[in-house]
């Protein structure tokens, strides 16, 4: 199962949902964190995030299952969970 957080701001609610996913143990559960800044993206990740990447374009910036966003590069984002996040 693949969960994405999308936080902005200072990632707060989004890092407390993490933690919280990441608490729950859930099985084959992959937690992917799109901040609309560093800031927000850093504290998902911090909070358990497996994946996670920054800006707009990790959301809305897809094209046939490959990313174009380079921050969602950087980190490793599939783009079938961006894909998933922008339905």
């Amino acid at each position: 199962m693949k969960i994405v957080v999308i936080d902005g701001q200072g990632g707060r609610i989004g890092s407390l949902v993490t933690a919280r996913l990441r608490k729950e143990q859930l099985p084959n559960c992959e937690l992917y964190a799109i901040g609309t800044n560093a800031t927000a993206t850093a504290a998902m990740l911090k909070a358990g995030a497996d994946f996670g990447a920054t800006g707009e374009n990790p959301v809305s910036s897809t094209n046939k299952n490959q990313v174009k966003s380079p921050a969602a590069r950087r980190y490793s984002l599939p783009s079938s969970a961006l894909q998933a996040a922008a339905v």
